[in-house]
């Protein structure tokens, strides 16, 4: 075990950055053409002529916007919201999750509702995990740290399933910067998640596999039939061929992208984090140049919005890499974390990595209303789709107001003409735990009504507001599926002439 003793060596380190993103490159490069081949075939190379550069892959294309949110607030500012305005200002890509939860950002449903409302297709997906890697490089040896910002992260297009896939990788990648061995980083990764869930199932499920010796062909079939309910392009099964891809690989960087790849469905996302894990845990001196030379240094993007002018997108691997290492580096002076470059690893941190601060980082399914110092927050704690005539239940809390005292929060409800709800006028406190009231819609004009709710703190003679948005059952869903809807949020994001500016060489 490296933890046990020694330095947390600042090159090593490097090497190990490095060698995520240069697997993360090979693999995705390599399951490409594949993807959504639902068949076992056999892989042993690239099938492309690749002329020294990857295929461009949303896997890394949304970790360097992402970047980007972590160097303009640092860790401590971040926030769902946040890194959702990132992804709503940025991202070009409008299918499946991805233009769902753009879609309802449009509508005012932030994360983490955002990747609930309309949602139940792709809501388990994979556009979470592939994502992990950069939570586990910016917080190398702490996987709690990186499973709260992958959840963060998850929670903009997915929820319960696809969030738990991210906090798996994220916890894993994490640990592997002090931890060798891939049934340790599995343990330590499960432990952060809840052990009832599909992830931990399935991965539970492809350890015993591999400890029984099961022919690699069969323990494919065995993971897909264990997953067969949720369908092709799910997190569940497509998490379940990478883990087995790192075991049957058993350290071999081209037989484990090769494995994860060859066992079909979403290939270039398995064969990407595979790679991605392999070349962390092996560094990119380590990585046969036979897969890295035929794809060269470069980044190539092709989700995020090209003519974005506020973006510093970088070009080569190292660079990314850099900017990286130079992240993490303020992270461990604000965050103050156990492992640092160039600090010794402490004694006693391999049981320290087994226990996990919490096992489900779910975050809480509501809405955050920004209101004087602080926040009111609405949930709906029966469902999030309204009908005209028929009562809904919604949750308000003011838990989050930073007042020093119990005062009261006097609410109004302005409703449309033939609405009602019950009640309409409340008062909400600090610590009062909030109130339910029963909405009973009358008709809609739009997919989302905006209701305002006029708040006065008590004693004061000014009124604020905020606005609850009502989504009409199935009308948001039509809108956010539309082609046309994908459509035009591409062609809104690229009518911005300003070229992306590109760091120096």
């Amino acid at each position: 075990m490296t933890t046990s003793a020694g330095l947390f060596e600042r090159s090593r380190y490097a090497d190990r950055v490095l060698g995520c993103w240069t697997g993360k490159n090979i693999g995705g490069t390599l399951g490409a053409p594949f993807e959504g081949n639902p068949q076992m075939r056999k892989i042993d190379f690239y099938t492309q002529d690749l002329g020294g550069e990857p295929i461009p892959n949303d896997d890394l294309d949304l970790q360097l916007m992402f970047l980007e949110a972590v160097e303009e607030y640092g860790p401590t500012r971040l926030t769902p919201r946040k890194l959702g305005e990132f992804f709503l200002n940025y991202v070009v890509a409008g299918w499946n999750e991805y233009g769902i939860a753009a879609c309802n950002m449009q509508y005012g449903f932030f994360p983490p509702v955002s990747g609930i409302l309309g949602n139940d297709r792709w809501k388990f997906s994979n556009g979470a995990w592939i994502r992990s890697e950069l939570w586990g490089c910016l917080f190398p040896g702490e996987p709690d740290l990186a499973a709260t910002y992958a959840a963060m992260d998850a929670c903009i297009d997915h929820c319960e399933e696809g969030i738990h896939a991210e906090v798996f990788f994220a916890a894993l990648e994490a640990a592997a910067f002090v931890e060798e061995r891939i049934d340790e980083l599995i343990a330590i990764a499960l432990a952060r998640i809840p052990s009832e869930s599909r992830i931990a199932q399935t991965v539970r499920l492809a350890c015993d596999l591999y400890a029984k010796k099961v022919n690699f062909p069969d323990a494919r079939n065995k993971i897909l039939e264990h997953d067969s309910d949720l369908g092709f392009f799910q997190a569940p099964a497509n998490l379940g061929f990478v883990i087995l891809a790192l075991l049957y690989g058993e350290g071999d960087f081209g037989r484990t992208v090769c494995l994860a790849v060859e066992c079909g469905d979403d290939t270039d996302c398995t064969g990407a984090t595979a790679g991605a894990i392999l070349g962390l845990k092996l560094g990119r001196s380590r990585i046969p140049e036979k897969w890295s030379q035929p794809i060269g240094e470069s980044i190539r993007v092709g989700t995020l919005n090209p003519m974005h002018n506020n973006i510093t997108l970088p070009r080569t691997l190292q660079e990314l890499s850099d900017r990286v290492m130079a992240a993490a580096e303020r992270i461990a002076e604000e965050s103050q974390t156990r492992i640092r470059p160039g600090k010794p690893i402490p004694e006693n941190y391999a049981e320290m990595l087994r226990k996990a601060k919490k096992n489900n980082y779910l975050p809480k399914a509501e809405l955050e209303l920004p209101f004087g110092t602080g926040s009111i927050y609405l949930a709906w704690p029966e469902t999030m789709e309204a009908e005209s005539g028929k009562p809904m239940l919604l949750h308000l809390d003011a838990s989050a107001m930073q007042i020093n005292t119990n005062e009261a929060i006097e609410c109004h409800l302005r409703l449309p003409e033939n609405w009602h709800a019950s009640p309409a006028n409340f008062a909400l406190r600090r610590n009062g735990g909030g109130i339910n009231l029963t909405l009973t819609p009358g008709e809609f004009t739009a997919p989302v009504e905006y209701l305002l709710l006029e708040l006065r703190l008590s004693g004061r003679k000014y009124p604020e507001s905020v606005y609850l948005p009502i989504a009409q059952k199935n009308a948001l869903h039509f809108e956010c599926t539309s082609p046309g809807n994908h459509l035009a949020r591409r062609n809104w994001l690229m009518q911005q002439r300003m070229p992306v500016q590109r760091s120096q060489a």
